[in-house]
């Protein structure tokens, strides 16, 4: 059996794991480390001599916030733009390549989470690649002196080294699907309509895609309060620059995340919905690497795409707060983030903040209704699901399917004995067969054979559309608006939340603006 491959990156010798072929670790780019710290990436080059170097260690996590979840724990090793291939155990040619984009938030997460593991799709006849990225301060934070969205810059360079790699590893460069979850769909639909990601893709899976996406303005202003915080803790940090964040070391950055995250509620009134993300360190409409607001931009010809998202998404957030739901607080919540809040936003400074009012509570009120009876709890939790996760599927999927061009919509609706229905990540344990993992014991506490068997049939799904482009069943539109509902009893239907989406017309997803004045929060 050879376990030996030469790439781009040097030549590498991997392991078997649960009867595939495992690389891990395959640097994808050099250390983002000194001169190159908050620069792009840069490619990494073969060593001359070229010996081969082992490949069966999973490399160090990026400094990041406070993560949730399992996986390797952080080092001083710098080695952080990394690759890990799963290939079938019998070598194969011009097999389907399918690249994973983990979640977090853009402010956490590792390609070596066990929650999403490649073996099971290696099994298949897939080539399964997971990718490390930037992610947080070192990734996302806007600065006048570096370019933008390294993150995003990172994920579209290791999409290159797929696509100059593939081969030696029996995969199809003309056939890769890029597939993520969260922040990794988000980044997803980002990669789609980049510049600098054009033609690296043929075919997309978005997995709850959130609405996290900052104006310049906004993000400017949250790199100033960043290092107005840093200065009070003592950091050296002088001004909102790449070259005095530079001053930090990874571990001094990860522990301003933390610490700054605590009270962001008091940068509401200039923050608005992104005071909500902990921290506010997304995707920026920079002008350059994301042209402009993604949700405005067509998505190219010629990409098939399949999306979908989970039921109850904001559950899993709602269950972590752990705080009483009052009706006046969900009232409150539909107000911030419902159909009138966009209404509100461009008030801000306008002078028709009255009549911007009740318009908004018009479209609130409406979207009230249209829900039915419903307990305070619900009406927090849907209304925060609907803006965070419904909106922005479906409108990826509308987008893809303006294009005359097949988008397919799917949903996730299953009731595991973990008490929380279908979360937030609800769909991963299934997907990746990743049960033991951190959150598919607290999701799937005592997993059953119905459970195991849904993970297959997603699976199966998946792996046909890297294929064919044709996940099995009819393309969603907005007037016919199929979707696969995956459950523990499979079923094809129009879309159960179009009531709830059409509600959003209002207020689409957008990439966040700054409200009101810059004046420093006390």
């Amino acid at each position: 059996m050879n376990l030996t491959v030469t790439t781009t990156s040097g030549t590498f010798e991997g392991t078997t794991s649960r009867n595939t072929r495992r690389w891990t670790g395959i640097p994808y780019a050099h250390p983002p480390v000194g001169a190159d710290r908050f620069q792009a990436p840069r490619p990494f080059e073969a060593p001359t001599n070229n010996d081969p170097l082992p490949a069966t260690r999973f490399s160090n996590p990026v400094p990041q916030f406070n993560p949730m979840g399992d996986g390797p724990k952080r080092t001083n090793d710098p080695n952080w733009l990394t690759v890990n291939v799963w290939a079938p155990l019998e070598p194969v040619e011009n097999a389907p390549v399918m690249v994973w984009i983990h979640g977090g938030a853009y402010v956490e997460g590792s390609a070596a989470n066990p929650l999403y593991m490649g073996a099971v799709f290696a099994q298949m006849g897939v080539v399964f690649v997971s990718v490390n990225y930037r992610l947080g301060i070192e990734g996302f934070m806007e600065f006048p002196d570096a370019p933008s969205n390294r993150g995003l810059l990172d994920q579209a360079q290791a999409l290159r080294w797929v696509r100059d790699n593939a081969q030696a590893f029996g995969g199809d460069p003309a056939n890769v699907t890029v597939f993520g979850e969260s922040a990794g769909a988000g980044s997803i639909h980002c990669l789609l309509v980049m510049p600098e990601a054009q033609g690296l893709c043929d075919r997309a899976i978005l997995q709850s895609p959130p609405a996290m996406v900052l104006e310049k303005e906004l993000a400017q202003d949250v790199t100033a309060e960043f290092a107005a915080h840093a200065t009070q803790m003592g950091l050296p940090v002088t001004e909102p620059t790449a070259q005095s964040f530079a001053n930090l070391t990874p571990e001094q950055g990860e522990e301003l995340m933390v610490a700054f995250s605590q009270g962001q509620g008091r940068y509401f009134p200039r923050w608005g919905k992104a005071a909500a993300f902990t921290p506010p360190l997304v995707p920026v409409v920079d002008g350059t690497v994301l042209p402009a607001d993604p949700w405005s931009l067509p998505l190219p010809d010629g990409v098939d795409v399949l999306v979908g998202h989970t039921r109850d998404e904001f559950r899993l957030f709602t269950n972590l707060m752990n705080a009483e739901v009052t009706q006046q607080r969900a009232y409150e919540r539909v107000g911030m983030v419902g159909p009138g809040s966009q209404l509100l936003e461009d008030a801000q400074g306008t002078g028709d903040i009255a009549d911007a009012q009740s318009q908004a509570r018009k479209l609130s009120m409406q979207y009230v209704k249209a829900l039915g009876a419903v307990t305070p709890e619900q009406l927090f939790e849907w209304v925060q699901t609907d803006y965070m996760f419904t909106v922005p599927t479906l409108l990826v999927a509308d987008a893809a399917q303006k294009r005359g061009a097949p988008a397919h919509s799917y949903l996730l609706a299953v009731d595991p004995d973990g008490g929380m229905g279908s979360p937030h990540v609800a769909d991963l344990p299934p997907l990746f067969d990743s049960f033991r993992s951190f959150h598919g014991k607290m999701l799937y506490p005592n997993p059953t054979e119905a459970d195991h068997a849904l993970g297959q049939r997603m699976r199966e799904a998946w792996v046909q559309f890297a294929r064919t482009g044709d996940p099995g069943w009819e393309p969603w539109t907005r007037e016919q608006p199929t979707t696969r509902i995956f459950g523990y009893e499979d079923r094809t239907c129009p879309h159960p939340f179009m009531d709830r989406f059409t509600a959003f017309d209002h207020a689409p997803s957008r990439a966040l603006p700054l409200l009101g004045s810059n004046e420093r929060a006390s």
